[in-house]
């Protein structure tokens, strides 16, 4: 039987909600490679940790676990039992790998000691903190505060790069994008499907390179899963992937001996 939850705002409290899933299989953690592909090297650079619900629950998916998570309003909270699982299941990884953990703007907000536990967390798991790459994601309109420019700050002396998640849609605007100066745009993948005949996301993708010259960052592109959208922006100059066409997120385990993961390797 699947299991139940009462998924209505303010049905659950902090605690509980910790309860359920801090109860043996109530996160699951799952890595998916990250991909550079330049003329000379094609290489894995990193895996983003991927969190999931209880197996067999309508919290299986990323998506609606988070989203019960906001309903609860228990973000901040669970984005850093969330970190702490992520750099406890990364230390099964290659250990040149970089290693993504998305959290929220408000997480980065409500919690000034937010760049120390980051650090702490690391180093308790055996990993430097220049290896540990943030992804700001926001699901609602907030203007960056005070506070959040100052964690960002503290994250950037730590040496702890700051990626922009799913650039392009939601609330992932230009004054978010210019007011975070992250290291990489991170794509959403709804730009990327059918942009190999598609004239309009070939134009974003060139605006988003050039915009991250600009400052000095990087871009990498979610969601890629047909090899002609690969292309396509290969020749735009994209250089880092991620995608279904690499390889599906897997276990920790699987992955500390897939640092040569490719496309005809993530077919099998």
């Amino acid at each position: 039987m699947p299991l139940e939850f009462p998924i209505e705002e303010g049905a659950v409290s902090n605690d509980a909600l910790l309860g359920i899933l801090e109860a043996p299989g109530g996160f699951r953690m799952f890595v998916q490679p990250i991909v550079e592909i330049t003329t000379a090297k094609h290489r894995v650079v990193g895996y983003e940790c991927l969190a999931r619900g209880p197996a067999g629950s309508e919290l299986d998916s990323s998506e609606e676990l988070f989203e019960y998570v906001r309903l609860c309003q228990a973000t901040t909270r669970i984005d850093l039992v969330c970190l702490q699982l992520a750099l406890q299941t990364a230390q099964k990884l290659p250990w040149s790998a970089q290693i993504v953990v998305k959290q929220h703007m408000i997480t980065l907000e409500d919690e000034p000691r937010f760049p120390q536990l980051c650090e702490g967390v690391a180093r308790s798991a055996g990993i430097d903190p220049s290896r540990l790459t943030i992804a700001i994601s926001e699901h609602s309109q907030r203007v960056p505060s005070l506070g959040f420019e100052r964690t960002l700050g503290a994250l950037r002396d730590r040496k702890i790069a700051i990626a922009l998640d799913g650039v392009g849609t939601g609330y992932a605007n230009y004054q978010l994008m210019i007011g975070c100066q992250p290291n990489y745009y991170r794509l959403d993948r709804w730009f990327v499907a059918g942009i190999a005949t598609d004239a309009a996301r070939q134009a974003v993708v060139m605006s988003l390179l050039l915009l991250a010259s600009r400052i000095g960052a990087c871009v990498m592109v979610e969601g890629v899963q047909d090899l002609g959208d690969l292309s396509a922006l290969r020749r735009l100059g994209v250089e880092l992937f991620q995608g279904d066409l690499f390889g599906r997120a897997i276990s920790p385990e699987e992955a500390s001996d897939r640092e040569d993961v490719g496309i005809a390797r993530a077919r099998e």
